[in-house]
Protein backbone atom coordinates (compact mmCIF):
# COMPACT_ATOMS: atom_id res chain seq x y z
CA UNK A 1 0.00 0.00 0.00
CA UNK A 2 1.08 3.53 -0.84
CA UNK A 3 -0.38 5.94 1.39
CA UNK A 4 0.05 8.94 2.61
CA UNK A 5 -0.31 9.67 6.74
CA UNK A 6 -0.73 13.27 8.69
CA UNK A 7 -1.15 13.89 12.12
CA UNK A 8 -3.88 15.64 13.34
CA UNK A 9 -5.01 17.01 16.57
CA UNK A 10 -7.65 15.51 18.86
CA UNK A 11 -11.25 16.00 16.70
CA UNK A 12 -12.53 19.58 17.16
CA UNK A 13 -15.73 21.30 15.81
CA UNK A 14 -13.52 24.13 15.16
CA UNK A 15 -16.50 26.09 13.06
CA UNK A 16 -20.13 25.16 12.75
CA UNK A 17 -20.77 23.06 9.19
CA UNK A 18 -24.08 24.89 9.52
CA UNK A 19 -22.59 28.66 9.93
CA UNK A 20 -21.08 29.09 6.57
CA UNK A 21 -19.28 32.48 5.89
CA UNK A 22 -21.04 35.21 4.87
CA UNK A 23 -20.50 36.90 1.57
CA UNK A 24 -19.45 40.23 0.49
CA UNK A 25 -23.02 40.14 -1.23
CA UNK A 26 -25.00 39.32 1.77
CA UNK A 27 -25.90 36.08 1.05
CA UNK A 28 -25.02 33.15 3.20
CA UNK A 29 -24.61 29.57 0.97
CA UNK A 30 -26.42 26.71 1.12
CA UNK A 31 -24.69 23.85 3.11
CA UNK A 32 -22.64 21.51 1.38
CA UNK A 33 -24.26 18.71 3.45
CA UNK A 34 -27.72 19.84 2.49
CA UNK A 35 -30.34 17.43 1.39
CA UNK A 36 -31.57 13.57 2.78
CA UNK A 37 -29.12 11.52 2.73
CA UNK A 38 -30.04 7.33 2.55
CA UNK A 39 -28.19 3.94 2.50
CA UNK A 40 -27.62 0.84 4.45
CA UNK A 41 -27.13 1.09 8.35
CA UNK A 42 -25.79 -1.72 10.49
CA UNK A 43 -26.07 -1.42 14.72
CA UNK A 44 -23.29 -3.99 15.13
CA UNK A 45 -21.72 -4.42 12.27
CA UNK A 46 -19.32 -7.10 14.18
CA UNK A 47 -22.48 -8.99 14.54
CA UNK A 48 -25.10 -7.86 12.12
CA UNK A 49 -27.75 -8.29 14.67
CA UNK A 50 -30.02 -6.81 14.41
CA UNK A 51 -29.63 -7.05 10.53
CA UNK A 52 -29.05 -3.98 8.52
CA UNK A 53 -31.65 -2.06 7.63
CA UNK A 54 -32.41 1.88 6.17
CA UNK A 55 -30.56 4.90 7.68
CA UNK A 56 -32.00 8.46 7.13
CA UNK A 57 -30.04 11.91 7.86
CA UNK A 58 -31.92 14.98 6.66
CA UNK A 59 -29.63 18.17 6.66
CA UNK A 60 -31.39 21.64 6.25
CA UNK A 61 -29.61 24.77 3.99
CA UNK A 62 -27.78 25.71 7.45
CA UNK A 63 -26.42 22.88 8.34
CA UNK A 64 -28.32 21.52 10.85
CA UNK A 65 -29.62 17.84 11.30
CA UNK A 66 -33.06 18.27 11.34
CA UNK A 67 -34.30 14.36 11.07
CA UNK A 68 -33.09 10.78 11.38
CA UNK A 69 -34.72 7.38 10.80
CA UNK A 70 -33.19 4.01 11.00
CA UNK A 71 -35.39 1.42 9.50
CA UNK A 72 -38.33 3.90 8.40
CA UNK A 73 -38.80 5.11 12.25
CA UNK A 74 -38.27 8.53 13.34
CA UNK A 75 -35.45 8.44 16.04
CA UNK A 76 -36.83 12.19 17.38
CA UNK A 77 -33.13 13.01 17.11
CA UNK A 78 -31.99 16.42 16.06
CA UNK A 79 -28.02 17.22 15.43
CA UNK A 80 -25.52 19.62 14.85
CA UNK A 81 -22.88 19.24 12.48
CA UNK A 82 -19.59 20.67 12.81
CA UNK A 83 -15.80 20.77 10.38
CA UNK A 84 -12.62 19.03 12.11
CA UNK A 85 -9.24 19.74 10.71
CA UNK A 86 -9.45 16.71 8.58
CA UNK A 87 -10.63 17.45 5.08
CA UNK A 88 -14.28 16.58 4.36
CA UNK A 89 -14.58 14.56 7.74
CA UNK A 90 -17.29 16.50 10.11
CA UNK A 91 -18.46 15.42 13.28
CA UNK A 92 -21.93 15.19 14.64
CA UNK A 93 -23.31 15.86 18.10
CA UNK A 94 -26.79 14.57 18.56
CA UNK A 95 -28.83 16.13 20.48
CA UNK A 96 -29.48 13.01 23.35
CA UNK A 97 -25.41 13.67 23.38
CA UNK A 98 -23.81 10.76 21.60
CA UNK A 99 -21.92 11.65 18.92
CA UNK A 100 -20.60 10.41 15.20
CA UNK A 101 -18.41 11.24 12.37
CA UNK A 102 -19.16 11.48 8.56
CA UNK A 103 -16.53 11.23 5.82
CA UNK A 104 -17.96 12.71 3.10
CA UNK A 105 -15.65 12.37 -1.09
CA UNK A 106 -15.20 14.60 -2.95
CA UNK A 107 -18.29 15.73 -4.38
CA UNK A 108 -20.51 15.42 -1.37
CA UNK A 109 -22.80 12.80 -2.65
CA UNK A 110 -21.56 10.18 -0.44
CA UNK A 111 -20.79 9.22 3.06
CA UNK A 112 -19.69 6.49 5.66
CA UNK A 113 -20.92 7.46 8.80
CA UNK A 114 -19.38 5.69 12.10
CA UNK A 115 -21.33 6.16 15.57
CA UNK A 116 -19.37 6.54 19.04
CA UNK A 117 -21.84 3.74 20.47
CA UNK A 118 -21.80 0.28 21.31
CA UNK A 119 -21.13 -1.76 18.48
CA UNK A 120 -19.67 1.16 16.56
CA UNK A 121 -22.69 1.85 14.33
CA UNK A 122 -21.98 2.43 10.85
CA UNK A 123 -23.55 3.33 7.56
CA UNK A 124 -23.17 4.20 3.74
CA UNK A 125 -24.72 6.98 2.66
CA UNK A 126 -25.61 8.31 -0.85
CA UNK A 127 -27.48 12.15 -1.24
CA UNK A 128 -30.84 12.15 -2.68
CA UNK A 129 -31.42 8.15 -2.70
CA UNK A 130 -34.53 6.53 -2.18
CA UNK A 131 -34.56 3.07 -0.95
CA UNK A 132 -31.64 -0.01 -1.01
CA UNK A 133 -31.16 -2.00 -4.18
CA UNK A 134 -30.92 -6.32 -3.29
CA UNK A 135 -27.07 -6.64 -3.03
CA UNK A 136 -25.21 -9.66 -3.95
CA UNK A 137 -21.54 -11.01 -3.32
CA UNK A 138 -20.71 -9.75 -6.88
CA UNK A 139 -21.56 -6.02 -6.44
CA UNK A 140 -18.43 -5.32 -4.39
CA UNK A 141 -16.07 -6.82 -7.26
CA UNK A 142 -13.94 -4.09 -8.62
CA UNK A 143 -10.88 -2.01 -7.15
CA UNK A 144 -11.85 0.89 -4.93
CA UNK A 145 -9.65 4.01 -3.47
CA UNK A 146 -10.54 6.75 -1.27
CA UNK A 147 -9.61 8.15 2.28
CA UNK A 148 -9.21 6.45 5.73
CA UNK A 149 -9.48 8.13 9.44
CA UNK A 150 -7.79 6.73 11.93
CA UNK A 151 -9.40 6.91 15.81
CA UNK A 152 -8.43 6.52 19.23
CA UNK A 153 -10.33 5.29 22.48
CA UNK A 154 -11.79 8.58 22.72
CA UNK A 155 -13.07 8.38 19.32
CA UNK A 156 -11.06 11.33 18.26
CA UNK A 157 -9.15 11.99 15.27
CA UNK A 158 -5.73 10.79 15.68
CA UNK A 159 -4.58 10.03 11.71
CA UNK A 160 -5.69 10.61 7.97
CA UNK A 161 -4.63 8.63 4.62
CA UNK A 162 -5.12 8.41 1.51
CA UNK A 163 -5.33 5.51 -0.20
CA UNK A 164 -3.47 5.99 -3.60
CA UNK A 165 -3.64 2.51 -4.83
CA UNK A 166 -6.60 1.38 -3.97
CA UNK A 167 -8.34 -1.84 -2.56
CA UNK A 168 -8.99 -4.90 -5.04
CA UNK A 169 -12.08 -7.01 -4.43
CA UNK A 170 -13.87 -9.81 -5.89
CA UNK A 171 -16.99 -11.44 -5.52
CA UNK A 172 -15.09 -13.81 -2.47
CA UNK A 173 -13.22 -11.26 -0.69
CA UNK A 174 -10.82 -7.77 -0.85
CA UNK A 175 -7.18 -7.84 -0.76
CA UNK A 176 -7.42 -4.90 1.04
CA UNK A 177 -5.03 -2.15 2.31
CA UNK A 178 -5.25 -3.37 5.73
CA UNK A 179 -3.52 -6.47 6.00
CA UNK A 180 -3.20 -10.37 5.18
CA UNK A 181 -4.11 -12.09 1.89
CA UNK A 182 -7.64 -12.11 0.39
CA UNK A 183 -10.39 -12.36 2.94
CA UNK A 184 -13.42 -14.38 2.72
CA UNK A 185 -16.87 -11.97 2.78
CA UNK A 186 -20.31 -14.05 4.56
CA UNK A 187 -21.83 -16.24 2.48
CA UNK A 188 -25.01 -14.51 2.93
CA UNK A 189 -25.25 -10.16 2.29
CA UNK A 190 -27.91 -8.49 3.98
CA UNK A 191 -28.86 -4.97 2.80
CA UNK A 192 -25.46 -4.40 1.86
CA UNK A 193 -23.32 -5.34 4.84
CA UNK A 194 -20.09 -7.42 3.84
CA UNK A 195 -18.05 -8.69 6.59
CA UNK A 196 -14.63 -10.44 6.17
CA UNK A 197 -11.36 -11.50 8.54
CA UNK A 198 -8.43 -10.82 7.39
CA UNK A 199 -5.20 -13.54 8.12
CA UNK A 200 -4.24 -11.45 10.89
CA UNK A 201 -7.66 -11.80 12.58
CA UNK A 202 -8.78 -8.31 11.99
CA UNK A 203 -12.47 -8.03 11.35
CA UNK A 204 -13.41 -5.77 8.37
CA UNK A 205 -16.94 -4.44 7.37
CA UNK A 206 -18.03 -3.30 4.26
CA UNK A 207 -21.64 -1.19 3.48
CA UNK A 208 -22.19 -0.46 0.18
CA UNK A 209 -24.32 3.01 -1.27
CA UNK A 210 -27.66 1.77 -3.18
CA UNK A 211 -25.99 2.79 -6.54
CA UNK A 212 -23.15 0.65 -5.01
CA UNK A 213 -20.52 2.73 -6.40
CA UNK A 214 -19.51 4.19 -2.84
CA UNK A 215 -18.58 1.41 0.08
CA UNK A 216 -18.17 3.12 3.87
CA UNK A 217 -15.25 0.76 5.13
CA UNK A 218 -14.33 0.08 9.07
CA UNK A 219 -11.55 -2.30 10.64
CA UNK A 220 -12.70 -3.39 13.99
CA UNK A 221 -10.36 -4.87 16.28
CA UNK A 222 -12.11 -7.36 18.47
CA UNK A 223 -15.27 -5.87 20.37
CA UNK A 224 -13.20 -3.30 22.33
CA UNK A 225 -12.71 0.85 20.82
CA UNK A 226 -11.40 1.49 17.41
CA UNK A 227 -7.62 1.75 17.94
CA UNK A 228 -5.63 3.62 15.99
CA UNK A 229 -2.86 1.08 15.36
CA UNK A 230 -4.99 -1.67 13.80
CA UNK A 231 -8.14 0.03 13.01
CA UNK A 232 -9.20 2.67 10.69
CA UNK A 233 -13.30 4.07 9.17
CA UNK A 234 -12.77 4.63 5.21
CA UNK A 235 -14.46 6.31 2.46
CA UNK A 236 -14.20 4.28 -1.16
CA UNK A 237 -14.98 4.97 -4.94
CA UNK A 238 -15.22 3.03 -6.98
CA UNK A 239 -12.77 2.95 -9.81
CA UNK A 240 -14.24 2.58 -13.81
CA UNK A 241 -12.61 0.28 -15.63
CA UNK A 242 -10.31 0.43 -18.56
CA UNK A 243 -11.37 -2.03 -21.33
CA UNK A 244 -8.28 -4.49 -22.74
CA UNK A 245 -7.43 -3.20 -26.09
CA UNK A 246 -7.14 -6.17 -28.88
CA UNK A 247 -4.77 -7.46 -30.14
CA UNK A 248 -3.00 -8.02 -27.17
CA UNK A 249 -2.31 -12.05 -27.41
CA UNK A 250 1.33 -11.88 -28.12
CA UNK A 251 4.44 -10.49 -26.27
CA UNK A 252 5.05 -7.41 -28.34
CA UNK A 253 1.32 -6.85 -28.30
CA UNK A 254 0.71 -6.20 -24.57
CA UNK A 255 -1.33 -3.03 -23.40
CA UNK A 256 0.34 -0.78 -21.67
CA UNK A 257 -1.15 0.24 -18.00
CA UNK A 258 -0.27 2.48 -15.48
CA UNK A 259 -0.42 1.83 -11.75
CA UNK A 260 -3.34 1.00 -10.44
CA UNK A 261 -5.08 -0.40 -12.77
CA UNK A 262 -8.25 -2.39 -13.33
CA UNK A 263 -9.15 -4.03 -16.82
CA UNK A 264 -11.87 -5.14 -17.92
CA UNK A 265 -11.44 -8.00 -20.51
CA UNK A 266 -11.89 -11.25 -21.73
CA UNK A 267 -10.46 -14.33 -22.99
CA UNK A 268 -11.01 -18.09 -24.17
CA UNK A 269 -8.55 -21.42 -24.86
CA UNK A 270 -8.03 -24.82 -23.17
CA UNK A 271 -4.75 -25.20 -22.25
CA UNK A 272 -2.79 -28.84 -23.02
CA UNK A 273 0.71 -28.23 -21.23
CA UNK A 274 2.38 -26.92 -18.34
CA UNK A 275 4.00 -23.55 -18.19
CA UNK A 276 7.28 -22.82 -20.05
CA UNK A 277 7.44 -18.95 -20.42
CA UNK A 278 4.90 -16.49 -20.35
CA UNK A 279 2.13 -18.47 -22.29
CA UNK A 280 0.83 -22.51 -22.13
CA UNK A 281 0.64 -24.97 -25.49
CA UNK A 282 -3.19 -24.55 -26.52
CA UNK A 283 -5.09 -26.76 -27.93
CA UNK A 284 -6.41 -26.02 -31.82
CA UNK A 285 -10.16 -25.44 -30.68
CA UNK A 286 -11.16 -22.60 -29.25
CA UNK A 287 -8.14 -20.59 -30.54
CA UNK A 288 -6.43 -19.14 -27.78
CA UNK A 289 -6.80 -16.00 -26.69
CA UNK A 290 -4.20 -15.19 -23.88
CA UNK A 291 -3.92 -11.46 -23.12
CA UNK A 292 -1.02 -9.84 -21.88
CA UNK A 293 -0.37 -6.39 -20.16
CA UNK A 294 2.42 -4.35 -19.07
CA UNK A 295 3.47 -1.85 -16.76
CA UNK A 296 6.57 -0.17 -15.47
CA UNK A 297 8.17 0.72 -12.27
CA UNK A 298 10.54 3.57 -11.67
CA UNK A 299 11.40 2.18 -7.84
CA UNK A 300 11.01 -0.80 -6.23
CA UNK A 301 7.23 -1.58 -5.15
CA UNK A 302 4.84 -4.39 -3.72
CA UNK A 303 2.48 -5.12 -6.30
CA UNK A 304 -0.81 -6.89 -5.68
CA UNK A 305 -2.26 -8.96 -8.70
CA UNK A 306 -6.02 -10.03 -8.48
CA UNK A 307 -7.79 -11.70 -11.20
CA UNK A 308 -11.18 -12.36 -11.16
CA UNK A 309 -13.38 -14.06 -13.78
CA UNK A 310 -17.30 -15.09 -14.36
CA UNK A 311 -16.64 -18.41 -15.20
CA UNK A 312 -14.17 -21.31 -16.67
CA UNK A 313 -10.50 -21.66 -15.54
CA UNK A 314 -7.99 -18.70 -16.03
CA UNK A 315 -4.88 -17.97 -14.65
CA UNK A 316 -1.99 -15.23 -14.24
CA UNK A 317 1.84 -15.42 -14.43
CA UNK A 318 4.07 -12.60 -14.38
CA UNK A 319 6.97 -12.32 -16.39
CA UNK A 320 9.85 -10.35 -17.76
CA UNK A 321 9.34 -7.63 -20.64
CA UNK A 322 10.30 -10.02 -22.76
CA UNK A 323 7.98 -12.68 -21.68
CA UNK A 324 10.88 -14.93 -21.31
CA UNK A 325 11.03 -15.42 -17.85
CA UNK A 326 8.52 -16.34 -15.07
CA UNK A 327 8.86 -14.36 -11.87
CA UNK A 328 5.47 -15.14 -10.77
CA UNK A 329 1.94 -16.25 -10.46
CA UNK A 330 -1.05 -18.47 -9.55
CA UNK A 331 -2.67 -21.29 -11.26
CA UNK A 332 -5.17 -22.34 -9.43
CA UNK A 333 -7.89 -24.11 -10.69
CA UNK A 334 -10.35 -21.59 -10.46
CA UNK A 335 -11.57 -18.29 -12.25
CA UNK A 336 -10.67 -16.52 -8.98
CA UNK A 337 -6.32 -16.01 -8.72
CA UNK A 338 -4.25 -13.37 -6.67
CA UNK A 339 -1.14 -13.04 -5.16
CA UNK A 340 1.31 -9.96 -4.26
CA UNK A 341 5.15 -10.15 -5.04
CA UNK A 342 7.93 -7.58 -4.23
CA UNK A 343 9.51 -6.21 -7.42
CA UNK A 344 12.59 -4.14 -8.09
CA UNK A 345 12.13 -0.98 -10.99
CA UNK A 346 11.65 -2.25 -14.30
CA UNK A 347 9.11 -3.05 -17.01
CA UNK A 348 6.77 -6.52 -16.42
CA UNK A 349 4.30 -8.59 -18.53
CA UNK A 350 1.08 -10.11 -16.83
CA UNK A 351 -0.65 -12.44 -18.23
CA UNK A 352 -4.25 -13.37 -18.28
CA UNK A 353 -4.11 -17.52 -19.58
CA UNK A 354 -7.17 -19.51 -20.26
CA UNK A 355 -7.03 -22.99 -19.32
CA UNK A 356 -10.56 -24.80 -19.83
CA UNK A 357 -12.40 -22.20 -21.50
CA UNK A 358 -14.56 -23.30 -24.23
CA UNK A 359 -16.04 -19.82 -24.86
CA UNK A 360 -15.05 -16.11 -24.47
CA UNK A 361 -15.36 -15.42 -20.96
CA UNK A 362 -14.95 -12.44 -19.17
CA UNK A 363 -12.76 -11.16 -16.13
CA UNK A 364 -11.27 -8.16 -14.43
CA UNK A 365 -7.75 -7.60 -13.78
CA UNK A 366 -6.57 -5.51 -10.45
CA UNK A 367 -2.73 -4.28 -10.56
CA UNK A 368 -2.25 -2.22 -6.90
CA UNK A 369 0.67 -1.29 -5.59
CA UNK A 370 1.37 -1.75 -2.26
Amino acid sequence: MTCQRYLVPVLACIALAGCPRIDNDGDTPASPLQGTWLGPYSADPASATPPPTTMQLTVDSAGRLTGVSIGGVSQNRTGTIGTTLVPRVFSIAFSDGSQALLLVDETFTYASFLMDSAGFPMAALQRGATELPAYTLADVGGTWSGTAVALDFGFNLTGFAVFEAGVACSSAGCAMAFAGPLEVFDAGVVNGRYAATDGAGLNEYLLLTPDKNFAAAAAVCGTGPISPATCIFAAWRRSPAAAEIEPDSAYGQAMPVSLPALIAGSTAGSGVSVLTDCRYEWAASPAADPDYFKFTLATAKTIMFLLNGDAGDMDLVLCSSNGVTVLGGSQQATSLEYFSQSLPPGTYLVGVLPWSNSVQTNYTLSILEF
